[in-house]
């Protein structure tokens, strides 16, 4: 499997949903090979529960590699501009590595996350030594090719053309492929999973963790996520004054790092609501779902951000209503695929702080209907997003993409077009620049 984020040590975030799904993959009787960049003082070569992960370096001095980790990579270039540079050794050198190891180890089937550049280097791999390939697809580098980065539509299509399977982690996702002319029958979705907690033993310590983090008695919403446009964090700061109007012992408490931190501390302050409404950065995984399991509300008031990107899925929905909670989110992305309005959670037009405000007074007020909406979203995220299934179900897919003669490049620009397409609204034209 070649990507550019794989977890650098034990705990770290970066890929960690590849790690889940990978190390489980494993466990069902395959070997798994992870290639992966490498960062400054990591490990070359490391086995991280029956995975191998091989890291290939492409900058020297070691710590110049600034191109993955921390940020994606269309981030980091936008943070450093320079950091485009290393795109090419990127390139080259990662490609060297996959010839090393596929030549060394019986290689029985290509796997690429993300389609840039991984899904390239896959199509590579895939001509010199005629092995079936998957490629994995989100729709951040969707979004930016079709608005920001044009120039890269030629090369997804060559990619999505030369894979044997494309993996969408959503059926928004797999809408979005079909822009660039993916039949619907290639792609399959396969959802991020979750690993299941009990809540039950996480309250234990509800004192504890309110204390801990200064909350009180206080009525907590909670937010989770990068600090970053798609996740609309200031349409929520901005509903919280109307929210209060309701629920006085209101707090809100976000948790997660970005660019726009101080942007988001800024609006607090300049609302007075310094005490209402804290930003803690990031956490253990330990501390964030002691605050999921101490929560009255979690919200995600996700939005369309400036180069059309929006949640693909929103796995911390997923990981709140694992743990009971009640959620309220934005009707956007592959969100509803996740929240069921009025069944499991609250769902709200995006960009909109009044209606945002109304749903969480909702949940706040009525603990009868916090209750309801807490055990169906349990119920719905442990039946259907559970980390064990979904690696099966991938398993599954894998097996019979290797066991199959790999297909050649789809040449037929005018083959038909899955009906999909036609309903998704989208289109290459159309979209926003």
């Amino acid at each position: 499997m070649i990507t550019s984020s794989f977890p650098r040590y034990r705990g770290d975030l970066s890929g960690s949903f590849l790690f889940e799904l990978f190390k489980r993959v494993a466990n069902q009787g395959h070997v798994v090979h992870v290639i992966t960049p490498h960062q400054d003082r990591l490990k070359k070569r490391d086995v991280m529960e029956d995975v191998f992960v091989h890291r290939f370096t492409y900058m020297y001095p070691t710590y110049l590699q600034t191109l993955a980790y921390d940020y994606s990579i269309p981030e980091n270039i936008r943070k450093r501009r320079l950091t485009f540079l290393q795109v090419i050794p990127y390139v080259l050198f990662g490609m060297l590595e996959c010839i090393r190891l596929a030549k060394k180890e019986r290689i029985d089937v290509i796997v690429a996350f993300w389609t840039v550049p991984q899904g390239l280097m896959g199509v590579i791999l895939k001509r010199i030594f005629r092995r079936s390939l998957v490629v994995g697809a989100f729709p951040v580098e969707l979004s930016l090719a079709m608005s920001k980065y044009k120039f890269l539509v030629g090369l997804l299509k060559k990619t999505f053309d030369s894979a044997d399977l494309v993996i969408a982690n959503s059926v928004y996702t797999k809408k979005l492929t079909a822009v660039f002319k993916v039949p619907s029958s290639k792609v399959k979705v396969v959802y991020p999973g979750i690993e299941i907690v009990n809540p039950v033993k996480t309250m234990k310590d509800v004192s504890g963790t309110r204390r801990r983090f200064n909350l009180g008695k206080s009525s907590v919403i909670l937010a989770v996520g990068r600090l970053i446009e798609r996740k609309g964090f200031e349409y929520l700061i901005e509903a919280i004054p109307t929210v209060l109007l309701s629920v006085s012992d209101a707090v809100l408490v976000i948790v997660g790092d970005g660019p726009l931190r101080s942007m988001l501390e800024e609006k607090a302050k300049r609302l007075g609501l310094e005490r209402q409404i804290s930003v803690l950065g990031r956490l253990s995984n330990r501390d964030l779902f002691a605050l999921y399991a101490i929560s009255d509300v979690f919200v995600l008031p996700a939005v369309l951000d400036s180069d059309g990107n929006t949640e693909g899925l929103g796995v911390v929905l997923l990981e709140a209503m694992s743990m009971a909670r009640p959620v309220v989110a934005s009707k956007v992305g592959g969100i509803p695929e996740v929240v069921v309005d009025e069944e499991t959670g609250i769902l709200v037009q995006p960009e909109e702080s009044a209606e945002l405000a109304d749903a969480i007074v909702r949940i706040l007020s009525n603990r009868e209907m916090s209750r309801k909406l807490g055990k169906k979203g349990m119920e719905r995220a442990t039946r259907r997003f559970s980390w064990n299934a979904i690696a099966s179900q991938f398993s599954t897919m894998i097996t019979k993409v290797a066991q199959s003669p790999p297909v050649r490049d789809q040449q037929n620009t005018q083959r038909c077009i899955s009906p999909v397409e036609n309903e998704s609204g989208f289109s290459l034209e159309g979209s926003r620049g």
